[in-house]
């Protein structure tokens, strides 16, 4: 039987946890990464969990001694529009013990009650009627019925991914900015949207209009627009916090700002690389940015650009690239897009080696030494000496010899990992990076476009040297998996034509055990990263509605 437990027992418990891993950490517990004090008090206040964007989670998740299938009522879909559940974020706490969940951002922002996912409020942000809930769940029916005819004649599945593109891919464009948010300790949501009359980006605060009261309407509170670069069109990309509580935002055309609280500062910083864009930046994700940014502790900003990642600092007074102030910049295999995921820094606390993650654009799994380079480190032939460690990217036999990842991995302790989101059969070229990308995301739930495997990368701090931990043949849908307090990862996947939660071993990689959900499209977590309390795990459906898992026994 399953334990209830209250979203305020489980953080309790979560930090208890984490206070018992850090003390134990000369017996060999794995440091946790730091708490931002100025982002919510809840569990999930950032796109990627927490600053550094580790994807870990620190609240105890589901737990069951045997795999079946998932009965009607343990399943809970809750529509919000197109394109607004991605990236979805947790509050504090509220006076009254309750959470709230903030979404939105391509026709609406939402604030919903997270223990009954009730609707608080909802603030319109374009004029005319708002996508109902109807129409969401008219949306994967149809895409159900395709599906079902597809099955039957192979001929139709292009018409299952030009619905699918044809009713995501605008309302994607339409929230670009949205997918990166933050919620800040003040229970303050914090977006950016670029104006589609003046094409200008803006940075916009939402908070309740009585404060303290979860039941009370949304309003706006107030709005930040970033500067030009004349002549080169920009779209908002990623978003975060520094420790000291100024807001981070960067332009897909290679610009990082940092915004006080209050909006009353402003400091800005353009990467060298984005004075030669060749304006790319007029589609969303073909700019020089095209992932989010990780934080530490220390003052870095961790950012992928299009040829180069760079560790940008915040001295509390500018934003800076000069190394006499911490700053790096070193250049990576960029290939045609340069790399998909966000910068994913390993290893916490003062003894421990300090690195960062990225997957360059070809095939690469990289690790870099965050700080400053041991001194005794000798480098690796034929690379900067900043490079760590270097591993192709593979998921084992039978899979894409050349896989291509869009999304960062998820990280705890010095492993991280990543699933497949190539197929090895991919979709027919779709037009445009966005429409592809869905079909390539919808198109597992065929056996010709299914994707298989999952592998998870260890940095061994006594060699020196980036190994592989293990592999999994799963097919774990393309999503971001969540490895956890109690040592468990966990994924949405598929099986047996249906999809699933695939619940793994951190350690082994081994199955711990699974639940059947069913083969309906509203089961596609397409990029998700997940949310979870000890009694429930939660996936954004398509980015069009939060899908709830809640084991009744």
């Amino acid at each position: 039987m399953t334990i209830k437990t209250t979203i305020k027992g489980a953080i309790c418990a979560s930090l208890l946890l984490g206070s018992l891993a850090v003390q134990g950490e000369q017996a060999g517990a794995t440091t946790l990464p730091p708490v931002n004090p100025f982002l919510a008090a809840g569990p999930y206040p950032i796109t990627h969990v927490d600053a550094v964007a580790s994807g870990f989670t620190r609240i105890p998740g589901i737990v069951a001694d045997k795999s079946r299938v998932l009965d009607s009522d343990e399943i809970q879909f809750k529509p919000l529009g197109f394109a607004n559940a991605f990236g979805y974020l947790y509050s504090g706490p509220y006076p009254d013990g309750r959470y709230a969940i903030w979404a939105g951002g391509a026709d609406r922002i939402v604030k919903l009650d997270a223990g009954s996912l009730e609707v608080m409020s909802s603030y319109a942000l374009r004029e005319g009627p708002l996508v109902s809930e109807a129409e969401v769940e008219r949306f994967y029916d149809d895409v159900d019925a395709l599906v079902a005819k597809a099955e039957q004649n192979p001929d139709l599945i292009q018409a299952v991914f030009d619905e699918i593109g044809a009713t995501m891919s605008p309302a994607l464009q339409k929230g670009s900015g949205a997918i990166y948010k933050i919620v800040s300790s003040a229970n303050e949501l914090f977006i950016t949207t670029r104006d589609k009359e003046t094409g200008k980006i803006q940075l916009k605060v939402y908070g309740d209009s009585r404060a303290g009261d979860i039941t009370s309407a949304i309003e706006l509170k107030r709005t930040f627009t970033l500067p030009d670069r004349e002549g080169v069109p920009a779209q908002p990309m990623g978003m975060s916090m520094t420790f000291d509580g100024w807001i981070i935002s960067v332009t897909n055309d290679g610009r990082i700002f940092v915004v006080s609280n209050d909006f009353s500062q402003s400091h800005m910083l353009t990467l060298p690389e984005a004075e030669e864009d060749d304006g790319h930046s007029e589609e969303w994700m073909g700019g020089v940015i095209r992932n989010s940014v990780a934080v530490d502790d220390q003052g870095g900003i961790y950012v992928v650009a299009r040829e180069f990642l760079h560790r940008v600092q915040w001295t509390g007074e500018k934003l800076s690239l000069d190394e006499s102030d911490g700053a790096w910049s070193v250049p990576y295999r960029s290939g045609e897009n340069g790399s998909g995921t966000t910068p994913t820094p390993v290893g916490w606390g003062e003894d421990n080696d300090h690195l960062v993650v990225i997957l360059d654009g070809v095939d690469g799994v990289n690790i870099y030494w965050r700080d400053a380079i041991p001194d005794d480190w000798q480098g690796l032939d034929g690379h900067p000496r900043r490079l760590a460690g270097t591993l192709p990217l593979t998921f084992g036999e039978g899979t894409p010899e050349k896989p291509r990842i869009e999304a960062h991995p998820v990280a705890h302790g010095y492993g991280f990992f990543w699933p497949n989101d190539t197929p090895a059969n991919e979709a027919p070229w779709q037009g445009s990076f966005n429409k592809q990308l869905f079909a390539n995301y919808s198109g597992v739930m065929f056996d010709r476009h299914a994707v298989f495997g999952g592998v998870k990368y260890q940095w061994n701090p006594e060699a020196r040297k980036l190994e592989i931990a293990w592999l999994t043949p799963l097919s774990l849908a393309p999503t971001l998996c969540s490895p956890n307090i109690n040592g468990m990862l966990y994924c949405m996947g598929r099986r047996g034509g249906q999809y699933s939660l695939e619940v793994l071993d951190w350690g082994s990689g081994g199955p711990v055990f699974h639940y059947l959900l069913g083969k309906s499209f509203r089961y596609n977590a397409a990029a998700s990263p997940n949310r979870m309390l000890e009694n429930y795990i939660e996936f954004s459906s398509t980015g069009n509605g939060i899908l709830r898992i809640e084991p009744k026994r």
